[in-house]
This record gives C-alpha cells, sequence and structure tokens, in this order.
C-alpha cells in the first residue's frame, strides 16, 4: 500500500513511522528524520518525524507508486451538523456551524485559488469572499494555485521540476544498481553510496555532480579526490547527456590497503 505524504515545496514528508521504516528497508529510500526528538536536546545524534524526502527521492517514490501526495483537497467536510449528545437540546445549541473559508471550499472543489502574497493585498477584490461585488481580477503579485486533479507524472513535475532535469537520472540509475543514497554534504559531494542500510554500512562512494559539456578543473578534481580518499571511499563524477547517465570513478592508485 502507498505510503502517504504532504509535499512542501519541492520536499516529502512522511509523518508515519511505519512507512518510514518499510520505505527505508524495502525500498532504499533513507529520508532525514527532520523532527524534533524530546530525548535529545542537542539534536545532534537523532531526530524524530517527519521523515523529510529530497526531491530525487520524492520523484522515485512517487513513479514507483511508494508514495501517494495528500493534499488539503482529500480533508474531510467539516461536520457542522454532527450528532450532539443526548441532553435533550437541539443540536444547533450544542454545536454552533462551522465557518468553511471560501478557500478551503475552492480547494475541496478543486478549482484556481487566488492567494496574496503580502498583507496589502488581503482586500475582497483579490480574494473574490462572497460579500464582494467585484468579480476575480488577476493581479500580477498574487500567486494562483491550481488545485486541479493531476496524475503522479504531473504532480512530480510541479514540485521536483529541477531534480528532474539535472540530478534525477543520476539518482535514479544509482538506486536501481542497488545502492542506498543518501545526501553528501558532510563530505563536500552531492550524494553517497552504502552497499547497504547506512545504520549499518560506511559509505563506498562520493558523488559529484558535474555538467556533461563542461571542462573538470584540476583544482576542483584533486579537491573533491582528496577528500573523498582521505575517508577511505571513492570519488564518483556523475553527469547526464540527455536523459543518460554517465559515471567515471576516481580511486587511489594503490588502493586504500589493509582493513586490519
Amino acid at each position: 500500500m502507498p505510503i502517504s505524504a504532504t509535499v512542501v515545496g519541492d520536499r516529502g514528508y512522511v509523518w508515519d513511522a511505519e512507512g518510514a521504516t518499510w520505505l527505508r528497508r524495502h525500498c532504499r529510500v533513507v529520508g532525514a528524520m527532520s523532527g524534533n526528538s524530546a530525548e535529545h536536546k542537542q539534536h545532534n545524534s537523532a531526530g524524530g518525524l517527519p521523515c523529510e524526502l529530497n526531491p530525487e527521492e520524492l520523484q522515485l517514490a512517487l513513479c514507483q507508486g511508494w508514495v501517494v501526495i495528500r493534499t488539503t483537497a482529500s480533508l474531510p467536510e467539516p461536520t457542522a451538523n454532527a450528532a450532539a449528545p443526548s441532553t435533550g437540546l437541539s443540536t444547533e445549541h450544542i454545536q454552533p456551524k462551522v465557518h468553511v473559508p471560501a478557500w478551503l471550499t475552492a480547494v475541496q472543489s478543486k478549482k484556481a485559488v487566488m492567494l496574496p502574497v503580502t498583507a496589502s493585498q488581503l482586500n475582497p477584490a483579490v480574494l473574490g469572499s462572497p460579500g464582494s461585488n467585484s468579480p476575480h481580477r488577476r493581479d500580477p503579485a498574487v500567486t494562483t494555485v491550481h488545485c486541479a486533479q493531476h496524475n503522479a507524472a504531473d504532480t512530480v513535475h510541479a514540485c521536483t521540476k529541477h531534480a528532474m532535469q539535472n540530478d534525477q537520472p543520476i539518482f535514479s540509475k544509482l538506486h536501481s544498481m542497488g545502492y542506498y543514497i543518501t545526501d553528501g554534504a558532510k563530505f563536500g559531494a552531492d550524494y553517497l553510496l552504502y552497499p547497504g542500510d547506512p545504520l549499518l554500512f560506511h559509505a563506498q562512494f562520493t558523488v559529484r555532480i558535474l555538467e556533461h559539456d563542461t571542462p573538470i578543473k584540476p583544482a576542483l578534481l584533486a579537491g573533491s579526490a582528496r577528500g573523498s580518499h582521505a575517508a577511505r571511499k571513492h570519488l564518483l563524477l556523475a553527469s547526464v547527456d540527455g536523459a543518460t547517465a554517465s559515471f567515471i570513478t576516481v580511486a587511489p592508485e594503490g588502493g586504500f590497503g589493509s582493513t586490519g
């Protein structure tokens, strides 16, 4: 069963512990626990829910059917006429009617919503509230959010456009080869590749993504290789030509020697 996730910007968030565990164990989608943990005040050794999926992980999980996006359009309708406790009084006296904001009604109806981006734009003409006689007008400073139902590919394209055009072919190819992939910022790289779960294995490769038709600067190559090899990891240079990912491995001439 697909795991439900919310999307903020170009990242996905899984709020279910069992779902995050399933993605990690069965799909090799690690994510990052970005929430606070009450037992670890310094927040250095452990994190809590939600599990944050980067754009590449979100794209892969959506295309594979492992994750579905949960939006406000799937929120239940307000229950203004819910049954009241048996007190002899009518429901109207016990539970007041719930006011449904105009924007929520539009979202649930899968219509376009005009959202002001500054306080000065917060007026009935822009919002098109029921009390305004002015029709909807398009303000160049107002963001239009389209809530029509899209398929997974359209949704992914909207929220992870950058990843799809640049890093996604590389990420998907490496994932299909059986690696666990995490962020590589702590080693000055784009990704780290693990032969198994990162909790049990050290990374074998640091991955640097380069433009396919751009010459490699010697200083960049030397610095990346030196930092990677000092951490006993191979450097993997990756690029995309069209939709095809290609790789070059840079390893020490004499290897890393004995680990004993």
